[in-house]
């Protein structure tokens, strides 16, 4: 076993003042990565960000250019993104990156570091955000092949990475196949309800079928420790269901009667996310004052005379959501916003009792199809990253190579 620090340098990064719009550039100047720009990057080389650095901006920050093959490893938010440098780049201060000596070929120590972000991670510190220092970094241990064995290994670990992105891939064209049929089923109830209104019902305002009045939720301090008080985070309801997995404990205290406990048959609405994600409803499944609910969440309580589920159901519909959409306001690159005001006018085809209860068993049946089915997606997900583990750490060990000298 060998420390990062015994068979490479280790290089930070640095970041010049954002406010200065100088500083930056869309194209020309110098090569600039980020963790961001790593964020849902596949590929093992990248050559640049989103931005470069100018003249000015490389000279006022402490970023510095680093050699082709340099391993950038992101140190922070979150730690373990890893990338080999296609050319010379430099970096903000988001990583603790590696430029290797001839001991060790580039390709190798990338996937080394992909193998070793759960150490990375026990090594952080920080109160705001975790973050692995240089000095920790260097730390960072693992099984040194020669250099024969480190080509055999990479050509083996290409190879098994080229099978998970076709496996992922399938699964991802599967999973985009189930929301479509999501989409179509929920279209068609909506418009199955707005028919029958024309024969007997009525569209209401979203107002106008509930009980009270809408309620934006809290924006409660999280600690880092267990409490009583637990308050959902916007994942919890991302997907348009209710996941209780999610959610930020707060020292702050709340009374029995607080508005900003949850009651079952509560339906909670997403106020601000991205484009595809604001005003997506979800409907409370947890037991009473278990979870409290964010200040980027509405709550809406429906009338007693109709089903919860049916509001959230027509709520998630399509054309809801695009009314939703199409009225959220905020400017170019922030977080798209609705308001109450902006909700309380969604249209809800409200038709007779019999046809809403025939619309919600269908579409729980419908929806618990897609829902199982989405479960075992991404259990097969999960299942080709743990293989693709495997297979990596037994690589490393030496168990896959003719000459399994490592020191």
């Amino acid at each position: 076993m060998v420390a990062t620090g015994d068979i490479a340098k280790v290089v930070g990064g640095g970041t010049p003042k954002t406010s200065i719009t100088g500083n930056f550039t869309d194209s020309g100047g110098h090569p600039w990565v980020t963790p961001a720009d790593l964020t849902g990057y596949n590929d093992k080389y990248i050559s640049r960000g989103r931005r470069n650095l100018t003249d000015q901006g490389l000279k006022e920050s402490s970023a510095t250019y680093m050699p082709a093959g340099t391993v950038l490893f992101s140190s922070r938010a979150p730690i373990g993104y890893v990338a080999i440098a296609a050319n010379p780049v430099t970096t903000n201060q988001g990583f603790r990156s590696f430029v290797p000596s001839e001991e060790v070929d580039s390709e190798y120590l990338y996937y080394a570091l992909k193998l070793l972000r759960a150490d990375a991670e026990q090594l952080a510190s920080g109160t705001t955000f975790a973050e692995i220092s240089g000095t920790n970094a260097k730390k960072l241990r693992f099984p040194l092949a020669p250099k024969e064995s480190q080509h055999q290994i990479v050509n083996l670990l290409d190879t098994v990475s080229d099978r998970r992105e076709t496996a992922t891939n399938h699964l991802y064209a599967s999973r985009q196949a189930i929301e479509k049929y999501r989409h179509a089923v929920l279209g068609a109830a909506f418009r199955e309800a707005s028919q029958a209104c024309e024969e007997e019902g009525s569209v209401l305002d979203l107002a106008q079928v509930l009980r009270e009045p809408l309620k934006n939720g809290y924006s409660a301090r999280p600690v880092t420790f267990e409490t009583q008080f637990r308050v959902l985070t916007l994942t919890a309801t991302t997907s348009g269901l209710f996941d209780g997995q999610h959610f930020k404990y707060t020292d702050e205290v709340f009374p029995d009667d607080s508005p900003f406990w949850l009651m079952p048959g509560d339906v909670v609405i997403q106020r601000g996310n991205t484009a595809e994600y604001v005003g997506v409803p979800a409907i409370y499944e947890g037991g009473p004052r278990e979870y409290l609910y964010p200040d980027l969440m509405i709550r809406a309580r429906v009338r007693d005379d109709i089903d919860p589920r049916y509001l959230w159901y027509m709520l998630l519909a399509p054309q809801s959501r695009k009314f939703l959409r199409d009225r959220a306001t905020g400017s170019a690159g922030n977080m798209p916003k609705i308001n109450q005001k902006i909700l309380n006018v969604v249209p809800i085809p409200v038709p007779p009792i019999e046809t809403r209860k025939a619309i919600v068993m269908n579409l729980d049946v419908r929806m618990a199809v897609a829902a199982a089915t989405l479960r075992r997606i991404h259990e097969g997900v999960g299942h080709v990253d743990r293989a693709c583990q495997a297979v990596a750490r037994k690589a490393f060990s030496g168990s896959l190579t003719t000459n399994p000298s490592y020191r």
